[in-house]
């Protein structure tokens, strides 16, 4: 059975015909299978684009050809990291042909599943091929690093899983019937979990953006050299913090410098180099001009983009608005578009605080008054009480059951229950020493109060 049939032409026009069954003319097309003729047209070639001289030398230093993984950089092949690419926020998503250092001439492809939910069978599988050869002009091929397809547009909890048809490009059509390996190890015909994983994946804080490399031969034999360089490309989103940057990471902790490239995150940055200390760094959230930020990389593991902290009595917002100088006593940075995971909200003066986990998504809010999660686990900020004092509030573990839910007009905490933990004020803490705290504030773990009118700064982070 083929996927696709090509009569190559000139030079120009034969990399289409090699790598897409749309990019050829009528008459040069061959028969495909029912598998990916209803999804093709999700695949479509777009322009090439230049790879960076540092960016390809990383890769080359992290993954040089005839170098076995398994023996150099085994924490590559950890079961306990997914290699698949995670969708967090509606993206545009790209793969760019970066180099190729197999034997064989393979196909490459990819298909989605959502997230938690991967297929255990192949049977069903809709897969869409992007590129027929993904051999190297020169190597059997067409392609030149840069050369780039577009696949499509993915909502949020979206994983894409890639599939390489070993040798399975046969000068002018995909034979699918020569052995494919998947992303998902589970797919993968060795005898043993450990022999199973097929893709290596890494992310380039600097570039912002994921390197997969492929293994095309049977990890079980005696000859495999697990070198994962048979087919190397990279996967961009916009926007750029669209897709997970989790996982290994690339150049390997080049410490004590930072990245060239400002990343998307703390976190990131934090992954690019762990020995990097708390301050002050450049980062591009949005990926349209670098803005700086205050990261906290030490509390909990460290990678933290601090969206800024104020004094216990301030009536003025964090995150939603940038004021000050970040690091100063009294500041905020907008946190648009960092992806995270998890918020803390802290106690600076006293060096406390609180974290809850979320489900992954970029940062969007612009309101003053907010609330994301759900009742009992939701980060609150806002305000909620008399006219003449409104002080901020920021906590965790937000609900509100006298209403049924999250409500962000409500404050942290009321009706004489606790659960919040964070920065509360005003109309909050009923249920602290001396009642209501109405014109004043106070710090709780969900349960009792502490600090009841004491000057403190506290602020929140996300990662």
């Amino acid at each position: 059975m083929s996927f696709i049939s090509c009569r190559p032409v000139h030079r120009v026009l034969s990399p289409l015909c090699l790598l897409l069954a749309w990019g050829c003319h009528p008459e040069e097309a061959g028969p495909t299978t029912a598998s990916l003729a209803t999804a093709r047209a999700k695949v479509e070639e777009a322009p090439p684009e230049s790879l960076p001289a540092d960016f390809l030398q990383d890769i080359q230093a992290a993954l040089p050809e005839g170098q076995s993984v398994l023996v150099h950089h085994p924490e590559y092949l950890s079961s306990s990291f997914d290699p698949n690419v995670r969708v967090l926020a509606e993206s545009d998503v790209w793969v760019t042909f970066v180099s190729e250092a197999a034997t064989f001439l393979n196909a490459l492809g990819y298909f989605t599943y959502p997230e938690g939910s991967p297929p255990t069978t192949t049977v069903g599988l809709q897969k869409h091929l992007i590129f027929g050869n993904a051999s190297a002009w020169g190597s059997g091929g067409a392609l030149t690093p840069g050369d780039r397809m577009h696949l499509g547009r993915f909502p949020a909890g979206t994983r894409i899983g890639f599939f390489l048809v070993s040798n399975g490009w046969d000068w002018g059509q995909v034979d699918d019937t020569r052995t494919t390996y998947y992303s998902l190890d589970a797919l993968n015909p060795e005898p043993l979990p450990s022999q199973r994983r097929h893709l290596v994946s890494l992310y380039h804080p600097g570039a912002q953006r994921r390197v997969l490399a492929f293994e095309d031969f049977d990890r079980a034999h005696e000859q495999a050299n697990n070198n994962f360089s048979d087919l190397i490309i990279s996967v961009t989103s916009n926007p750029v913090t669209g897709t997970d940057p989790s996982g290994p990471s690339i150049p390997e902790k080049p410490c004590p410098e930072s990245p060239t490239a400002a990343p998307a995150s703390c976190q990131l940055l934090h992954q690019y180099c762990p020995a990097l200390p708390s301050g002050v760094y450049a980062l591009n959230p949005c990926g349209t001009g670098v803005t700086q930020h205050y990261c906290d990389m030490s509390t909990g593991g460290g990678g933290w983009t601090v969206a800024g902290w104020q004094s216990a009595s301030a009536k003025t917002s964090l995150g939603v608005s940038s004021r000050g100088t970040p690091g100063s006593e009294d500041w905020s940075r907008s946190l648009t578009c960092i992806p995270f995971t998890e918020i803390r909200v802290f106690n600076r003066t006293f060096n406390d605080g609180f974290v809850q986990g979320y489900a992954a998504q970029t940062w969007s809010h612009t309101t003053v008054n907010m609330a994301l999660g759900t009742n009992g686990t939701a980060f609150k900020q806002g305000t909620y009480g008399p006219p003449a004092s409104q002080i901020m509030m920021g906590c965790v573990g937000y609900g509100y059951p006298a209403a049924g839910g999250v409500t962000p007009e409500f404050a942290c905490d009321n009706d004489r229950v606790g659960g919040a933990r964070g920065h509360l004020a005003d109309y909050a803490g009923e249920y602290c020493a001396g009642g209501r705290l109405d014109f004043t504030w106070a710090w709780s773990n969900g349960s009792t109060c502490s600090y009841r009118g004491t000057p403190y700064t506290w602020g929140f982070a996300i990662r």
